[in-house]
């Protein structure tokens, strides 16, 4: 055991992420958890190594993950990943408005993912787009929780259209060179 609040390094040779549970980083202890064999992690860079601001655009906010801030990381989505988003939409929500409100965009994600993680979470294979509030919070959610569930309702195209697409991204999500295009899970036909 290592005590509590103790640096140390993770016990996978080579790796040089901090401990994070049982002498390994999280990566490699995630990897144990899951009884697969043990593999170098790609693309690390301790947080030190980013410098000491956020590094989308101008932001001077201290950074809190992968030398961005909490704001500009958002929840393992980073911002430069988001811009590329709206950028497939054409800086337009589902409804058709370009002005998402006081909130911003909300990121929507199907709470069924292959990467079986908790519904309130979401990665990269299950991002479906950007939102705003009205439709994110009022239109999908009740057309899958609500709508779709009644007997006898008929799919309605534009939100059967939403919900079966996702979101591929081509490069390091959190790279500002990262591009995406969208691919329909029914079809599994790649487009955009």
């Amino acid at each position: 055991m290592i005590p509590r609040g103790t640096y140390t390094e993770c016990s996978f040779p080579g790796c040089g992420r901090p401990h994070s549970s049982q002498g390994y980083c999280n990566g490699h202890y995630q990897q144990k958890e899951k009884g697969v064999p043990l593999t170098p992690l790609r693309g690390w860079v301790s947080q030190a190594e980013w410098g000491p601001t956020c590094r989308y655009g101008t932001c001077q906010e201290k950074p809190h993950s992968r030398g961005l801030c909490i704001v500009h990381y958002g929840r393992g989505i980073s911002q430069f990943a988001r811009d590329v988003i709206l950028a497939l939409q054409g800086g337009r929500c589902l409804c058709g408005t370009s002005d998402p409100g006081k909130e911003g965009w909300h990121l929507d994600h199907a709470h069924e993912c292959e990467q079986k993680h908790k519904p309130e979470n979401y990665c990269s294979k299950c991002v479906r787009g950007m939102l705003c509030l009205s439709c994110n919070r009022h239109g999908v959610a009740w057309y899958e929780g609500t709508y779709k569930l009644q007997p006898g309702n008929q799919p309605i195209a534009l939100f059967e259209q939403w919900i079966n697409r996702r979101i591929l991204f081509h490069g390091a999500t959190d790279s500002p060179d990262v591009t995406a295009s969208y691919i329909d899970v029914q079809a599994d036909v790649v487009g955009g």
